[in-house]
């Protein structure tokens, strides 16, 4: 795959007047959009094989938007996350789908307000392949807080009148959170040399 990559970028330089030194950085983009556009179409795909597509895309929606700021436990290759994202997301859907037939909710907004205040709390984490400055955590801070109280609002409202997707947002910040704080514990094993 990283050879389409480069190919793609080499291909930009030559024939889009495109310089040299740029063609790292449009390797990366197409890199992204690629990621993404199989990332969509996956999630996508798992809605509607168990015929939760709606669901599927509210907890793809939390849960992107806000790991954009929060960062959190990274695979070491594109392949390993893919495949984790897909079983994090068909587990997710069956949560759901438990919540939904046993009225959970004081269970799920319980666990959702302490993942919101993880998220508060340990948000954001430095990636190894991309260290944020003081300046930049700050600005991820600010908005892990205020995507992730906007993400509880939201699902709080929706209680009122359709939990499956209450469950579906509430999930995606769950997930969110779990991941943030697995990827704290690893760096604090991995600075300790556990």
């Amino acid at each position: 795959m990283d050879m389409f990559y480069k190919k793609l970028s080499l291909y930009l330089s030559k024939n889009q007047n495109i310089s040299k030194d740029d063609e790292e950085l449009y390797e990366y983009a197409a890199k992204v959009v690629v990621h993404g556009i199989i990332n969509i179409a996956i999630t996508i795909l798992i809605g509607i094989f168990f015929g939760m597509l709606k669901e599927c895309v509210c907890l793809f929606i939390a849960f992107f938007i806000l790991r954009k700021f929060t960062g959190g436990l990274h695979a070491s290759k594109y392949i390993y996350c893919l495949i984790s994202s897909i079983v994090l997301m068909i587990l997710s859907l069956i949560i759901i789908q438990y919540l939904e037939q046993n009225s959970c909710h004081m269970l799920f907004l319980g666990i959702l307000i302490v993942s919101t205040v993880l998220i508060w709390i340990f948000a954001p984490i430095d990636n190894k392949r991309k260290k944020l400055s003081i300046k930049e955590k700050k600005v991820y801070k600010y908005f892990s807080v205020i995507l992730s109280l906007i993400f509880l609002v939201i699902v709080l409202v929706l209680m009122h009148k359709n939990f499956i997707i209450a469950y579906s947002f509430g999930i995606g910040v769950i997930i969110t959170s779990l991941l943030l704080i697995l990827a704290f514990f690893k760096d604090r094993l991995l600075q300790t040399g556990g």
